[in-house]
């Protein structure tokens, strides 16, 4: 997203004032949207702000404007300085496409605006391109490139702690995920860091052909190897993990090369034990994959650098999310036809589809 039009809609948004969190007894209509809020002019703000981000985000990705919804999209939006920003967001699907977009937005008036609608409509904008959800990983890893740098920064802070245990996923877990695990922080924060891996090397729509090829067929390997070049998923893993513990550094269209011990190392994956040791015990992975013993995955010095974009330990929303999700059963969205062709839910999120 422009950060001219960023800062310009943020504006917008805070202009509108304190708004109280509770009732949403007013209504706003756009074209794609319809918009349930406290005030009128919070309803507006947020619907004229989402029908940008739906324009805007779908020409970064796709290439194209997607055409008017023969429904519009519902927005239930919270909105009040002491929320945390989450956001969820459901469909249906059925014969290769998407419909009955429902969305609800929680935070404050600024991370609403530049975080949590963003990346809530990019879900939507996937969905309707793709008619249906895509992996986990990249689903909310791209999802998540478009948030505010504030919101972005937790997650590379996380993604440190993360490879630095067994809550790592190894990334032929990581590409089979179909559904959002008990554990679901390390997915959101190693998906985030992959898909930004990738992005910054060939750009959004390069990603999106990516997801093109790998869904067709479901040979994520045979994709790997097409779009990026990595002959294996341990290739991937170990050059991706080389970026991460460079700080992973803005690549600018670049490939990126890790040294050649790693490149040779993420080459034999097929054939050498210990690399496969490496690459797969526990499921997880760790920053520090060179270790003499090849069985421990624990991480015992800290990366060359850390990455560009680390903050402090917060107890916000992540931690929050996590405990939510070991307490709660799963919800599935319900199907209900209205006259469109029978189907399973899509029940993109099993929480259902969830932000961050």
């Amino acid at each position: 997203m422009d950060a001219q039009k960023s800062r310009e809609l943020i504006a917008v948004l805070l202009c509108l004032g304190s708004v109280q969190q509770a009732v949403h007894g007013a209504t706003f209509s756009t074209d794609n949207f319809l918009v349930h809020a406290s005030s009128v002019q919070l309803a507006k703000g947020i619907g004229l702000a989402a029908e940008s981000f739906r324009r805007d985000l779908a020409i970064e990705w796709l290439g194209y404007e997607l055409t008017t919804w023969p429904d519009r999209c519902t927005i239930v939006a919270h909105v009040n300085s002491r929320l945390g920003a989450q956001g969820a967001t459901t469909f249906l699907t059925g014969n290769r496409r998407a419909w009955d977009f429902s969305m609800e937005v929680w935070g404050s008036n600024e991370r609403v605006l530049d975080s949590v609608l963003p990346h809530e409509v990019t879900h939507t904008v996937f969905a309707t391109h793709f008619g249906r959800r895509l992996p986990r990983w990249a689903d909310e890893g791209a999802c998540t490139t478009v948030e505010d740098v504030s919101e972005r920064r937790k997650h590379d802070k996380l993604l440190v702690r993360f490879l630095k245990s067994s809550r790592s996923i190894a990334f032929h877990q990581l590409f089979a995920i179909q559904e959002y695990p008990d554990d679901i922080l390390p997915l959101y924060s190693q998906g985030y860091s992959l898909s930004r891996f990738l992005i910054e090397q060939q750009g959004k729509r390069a990603f999106v052909k990516f997801m093109e090829r790998g869904m067709a067929r479901g040979d994520w390997l045979r994709a790997i190897e097409v779009q990026y070049g990595y002959s294996s998923f341990t290739e991937l893993q170990y050059t991706w993990l080389e970026w991460v513990k460079e700080g992973s550094p803005v690549l600018a269209g670049k490939r990126y090369e890790a040294s050649s011990d790693q490149r040779i190392a993420g080459r034999s994956s097929g054939h050498n034990s210990r690399t496969r040791q490496v690459a797969t015990r526990n499921g997880s992975i760790a920053l520090d994959q060179r270790s003499k013993d090849g069985g421990n995955l624990a991480v015992n010095d800290r990366p060359s650098r850390a990455p560009t974009s680390v903050v402090a330990d917060t107890d916000g929303w992540y931690s929050r999310r996590y405990s939510e999700l070991r307490s709660v059963p799963r919800v599935h969205a319900k199907s209900h036809t209205r006259g469109k062709p029978s189907t399973s839910p899509i029940a993109d999120a099993s929480v259902p589809t969830i932000r961050r």
